[in-house]
């Protein structure tokens, strides 16, 4: 387990967005940013937020900040590195689960099938169903092993960095126990608030504010996220120095 992650250094990371004087401005403008995702290439922008985040903790060995928006062709630019890296990531499980989808997609016209068609549609769906649970657990994995080549590449400045398993490898190695805990901080966390947004929905005044409370709720996760996996690259790479220092 992660010696990192104390009760006080949680607490620390959870509230430092708060603690910045010029926090609800900066959390106004990327809340907007994030409710203007629905077009994709805004996304892009915070993507490059949480990436600069991260940079500061990483390289610049600071303590957790929040940046202003300052630069947005720097954020831009950053931010389609982290969306490229979480796709190719991704791509594993999305080709896996693409035939379920497929197949699900063709149910509404099986009226309008042949027999023939609706036959091997039948034989299909079994072999896409095991399919998409083979692509799920092969995506939980990736996504996980993600946060860490998501750091190497800030680390390195270098797009390619994230898919250089042999070099960012040994830092998830030595502490496999901190980027777990960070992991099942953050889906725990992310489960929780599912379940209680979707309480909270069932009350007809909610219901019409909930969607802004859910997206400045998750801007801040993501804030909070990119502290947790930047401070667990840092004491991976932290361990092998440590580990190699013993020699």
């Amino acid at each position: 387990m992660s010696s990192k992650f104390t009760s006080e250094n949680l607490q620390n990371i959870f509230g430092f967005p708060f603690k910045d004087e010029k926090w609800k401005p900066k959390f106004a403008v990327g809340a907007f940013i994030a409710i203007a995702s629905i077009f994709i290439i805004p996304g892009f922008f915070l993507g490059g937020y949480f990436h600069e985040i991260m940079r500061r903790i990483i390289v610049e060995k600071a303590k957790p900040s929040l940046p202003e928006w300052d630069d947005a062709g720097k954020y831009f630019k950053n931010g389609l590195k982290m969306a490229g890296v979480g796709f190719v990531y991704s791509l594993p499980s999305l080709l896996l689960t693409m035939p379920y989808i497929l197949i699900f997609l063709f149910i509404p016209f099986l009226e309008s099938m042949s027999n023939e068609y609706i036959s091997a549609l039948s034989t299909a769906m079994p072999i896409s169903l095991v399919l998409m649970l083979l692509g799920s657990l092969i995506g939980m994995v990736t996504s996980f092993l993600s946060i860490v080549a998501l750091g190497h590449m800030v680390a390195k400045d270098e797009f390619s960095a994230a898919f250089r398993i042999c070099e960012w490898w040994p830092i998830f190695w030595k502490n496999i126990g901190g980027y777990l805990l960070a992991f099942v901080i953050l889906m725990g966390l992310s489960w929780l608030s599912s379940f209680i947004f979707q309480f909270l929905a069932m009350t007809i005044i909610l219901c019409v504010v909930l969607p802004f409370i859910m997206i400045v709720f998750y801007f801040y996760l993501g804030v909070v996220s990119s502290v947790l996996f930047a401070e667990t690259y840092n004491e991976g790479v932290q361990k092998m120095a440590d580990a190699k220092a013993e020699l």
